[in-house]
């Protein structure tokens, strides 16, 4: 879900080279009904000194159809909030009480009729639209949240949260009929706080930040992150606890590695289509076109030496190369453009760098990045040669030189346990 943010050209310029984190310290309106109205206070005093500066826009009980009769004053006061650059994100709860009075035209076609008219003048804007208590008159109530999520695919800049359910499973501690009492208008304001902060700094504006990049460099490898097993941007679920090794083969399919054993995959829909043994429980795990033949075949790095192998099937090792130290971490790459992949490591911030398999010699030796970086490799600039990267708690660090420690850019994509993941 991508999010572009509506402020000066120079914040804009500002978080292109990622010196400005857009979204973590935002202007958040939170327009409601009574919902919202009765837990003001709480919301206030929850959220100061978050890095979220509230600002609220209650409309009473006029419900979520409350658009059916075309713009109200409330959505011209929206824009003219927008106009003068006080909203940066939009937290939309509009209740259930047109649910309960049976708008059945409205709920059945809720995307145009009841989210268009705030969504349209915000197109620039996150926004995050609450779900309903679906205790409350089920049918409709359900069918409106399921409306509510299929909008979420017409909209890049909408996000649902799922109000539902977080407090009707908890109702009998945190509600008072369809409203919240005391201990349930405290748990908004927090939940709201955290939802925020959970969706906002580490999926929308990261994300934005990576397609910036991706948009000035057309061609170049591409970038995702491996959170808890699970692989975003392009690669699928993995269990957490196998180690997933580089994509593999021309099509950049992922490999899943276990003690030893291989699997690979062939396209992102099957199970492993192909398994073999290389290597033993504890090596790190490498794929590299390792002899200029265009496809990437399997290696492990033990203790400082590499073991590869030309071709992705259970035998012995082809290359066995003493590059590095133990406790250094394996890169790989094709740092001179010949089109054949050699090894590197990074050891506390300085990348070592050869162009042969079979010798342990580094023709470049560069200091890109701190000690406790995460390294990434990437044909960062669609020319054809690999250069250094790192990844330092959700932001990334990228140079086109393999021979000059100069970030050329820098923006924010993941959270700062995510694991790095490249690929072409």
């Amino acid at each position: 879900m991508a999010v572009v943010r509506t402020r000066s050209v120079f914040v804009l310029i500002l978080a292109a080279v990622g010196l400005l984190c857009l979204g973590c310290e935002p202007r958040v309106l939170v327009v409601g009904d009574s919902i919202t109205a009765l837990s003001k206070r709480k919301i206030i005093a929850t959220w100061k000194g978050s890095g979220y500066d509230p600002s609220f826009l209650a409309i009473g009980e006029v419900g979520a159809c409350a658009n059916v009769q075309g713009p109200e004053p409330w959505i011209e006061r929206i824009q003219s909030k927008l106009s003068r650059g006080e909203i940066e994100e939009v937290v939309v709860e509009l209740g259930t009480n047109d649910v309960q009075t049976g708008q059945d035209d409205c709920i059945n076609d809720y995307a145009n009729k009841g989210m268009a008219p705030i969504v349209d003048v915000l197109p620039n804007v996150p926004i995050f639209w609450l779900t309903v208590r679906e205790d409350i008159d089920p049918p409709r109530s359900a069918t409106l949240n399921a409306k509510l999520r299929e909008a979420a695919a017409r909209w890049p800049n909408l996000g649902i949260l799922d109000y539902d359910g977080h407090f009707r499973p908890h109702c009998s501690d945190w509600c008072d009929g369809v409203h919240l009492n005391a201990a349930g208008q405290q748990e908004y304001a927090t939940w709201l706080a955290s939802a925020l902060d959970d969706v906002t700094c580490s999926q929308f504006q990261y994300q934005e930040q990576a397609q910036i990049f991706a948009s000035r460099h057309p061609g170049a490898a591409k970038l995702g992150v491996d959170r808890d097993g699970i692989a975003c941007k392009g690669l699928p679920h993995q269990p957490p606890d196998c180690s997933i090794a580089p994509p593999f083969s021309q099509s950049d399919m992922p490999a899943v590695v276990r003690s030893g054993t291989w699997q690979l995959r062939r396209s992102y829909t099957t199970a492993g289509d192909l398994c073999f043994s290389f290597g033993d429980a504890g090596d790190v795990p490498l794929t590299g076109d390792w002899d200029g033949n265009r496809t990437k075949t399997p290696g492990v790095f033990r203790n400082g030496t590499w073991y590869l192998r030309n071709s992705d099937t259970t035998g012995g090792v082809d290359i066995v190369v003493h590059f590095g130290n133990p406790d250094d971490v394996p890169v790989v790459g094709d740092w001179n453009h010949d089109g054949t992949d050699t090894p590197g490591v990074f050891r506390r911030g300085t990348w070592y760098l050869t162009n042969f398999s079979d010798r342990g010699i580094a023709e470049d030796v560069v200091p890109f990045g701190n000690p406790d970086d995460v390294p990434v490799v990437g044909d960062w600039n669609h020319d054809g040669t690999d250069t250094p990267g790192v990844f330092r708690r959700g932001t990334w660090y990228l140079t086109s030189f393999s021979d000059r420690g100069i970030a050329e850019d820098v923006f924010n994509f993941g959270q700062a346990s995510d694991i790095p993941r490249t690929w072409r």
